[in-house]
């Protein structure tokens, strides 16, 4: 969203805005060394990026020039199962003088996705969709990376995580965080950084197993001084060193345990339609459909049989 006349006000006072299409191209990061075959690099990198997709996560890099997208899923053009995605995708703006012909123009990059037999890298965020992605050091002027939390993988059934991920631009992978009784497992969920000491903070989603929607806030620290080293490294181009919580365990608070009255307190509503009741109207649908089906089936024979002794001599 551009906009088209700084500082002008629109009738109601805010200030004007437009949409502008970007042009964009796509290209890729990996290569056969990292683990990846050069066809599938090069039908991504010619692809125009990740392609049409819903329930992704995006969070802007820390540069403010571009942002990342992870995962989502797709429904096919036959059946109902659809395709859910674990590919990490960074899309940057083009500086300001490279617009031609009235379009805005940028490039999709592709940074990589785990792969059955040669894993990029061997740790990867399984495919999911409805996850949160959040910006670390949204403030420091310097792209270090992304959190990655939760989600659920739905083809169809769903399975949710709470497992918790740190991508870093500096050495293209992914590490697992190590945290401390993380929260219940949830999709849908809202989380967001307030500040660059490395805490974020956790709101709502809906889970399966425990099947409820959650009201409860929880808080993830990541361990002390880690988030400073990495700005401090990303400002001196110098690499990384350590995965987060590789050394000292992030933790989120409360703990879980505390949170334990959250469904028998009404910190949580239960979905209504869990999955015992859904079988049993289920069971109930089928029913009235075959009672339905009968009925009909008994009329259409009674009709035969007037038919047929209408036509008797």
């Amino acid at each position: 969203l551009e906009s088209t006349a700084p500082g002008a006000p629109d009738k109601s006072g805010a200030p004007g805005a437009g949409w502008r299409w970007l042009k964009v191209r796509a290209s890729a990061t990996v290569s056969a060394s990292d683990g990846v075959d050069p066809a599938y690099v090069d039908r991504f990198a010619t692809a125009g990026g990740p392609g049409s997709r819903h329930a992704i996560a995006v969070a802007a890099g820390g540069d403010g020039r571009g942002f990342y997208l992870f995962g989502g899923s797709r429904h096919g053009k036959t059946g109902f199962r659809p395709k859910v995605f674990d590919d990490l995708w960074y899309f940057r703006e083009a500086d300001a003088h490279a617009e031609v012909a009235d379009e805005l123009l940028g490039a999709w990059t592709f940074l990589g996705k785990a792969r059955s037999g040669a894993p990029l890298p061997p740790a990867w965020p399984a495919a999911r969709s409805h996850h949160s992605l959040v910006t670390l050091g949204a403030e420091s002027g310097v792209d270090v990376g992304v959190l990655l939390f939760g989600g659920a993988l739905c083809v169809p059934g769903c399975s949710c995580y709470n497992d918790t991920w740190v991508w870093r631009p500096e050495s293209r992978r992914f590490s697992p965080v190590q945290v401390s009784e993380p929260p219940i497992w949830r999709y849908r969920q809202s989380l967001v950084s307030t500040a660059n000491d490395g805490s974020f903070f956790l709101f709502g989603g809906e889970s399966y197993k425990p099947y409820m929607y959650h009201n409860s806030v929880s808080k993830l620290k990541l361990p002390e001084g880690w988030l400073d080293a990495q700005i401090a490294r990303a400002r001196a181009r110098q690499p990384p060193t350590g995965a987060a919580g590789s050394d000292t365990m992030a933790a989120w608070s409360p703990p879980r345990s505390a949170l334990a009255t959250e469904a028998g307190a009404g910190a949580a509503n239960l979905k209504a339609g869990g999955s015992p009741l859904m079988i049993i109207c289920g069971i109930a649908l089928l029913a009235l459909l075959a009672l339905c089906g009968w009925r009909s089936s008994s009329k259409r024979r009674g009709y035969a049989k007037a038919g047929a002794a209408d036509v008797e001599p």
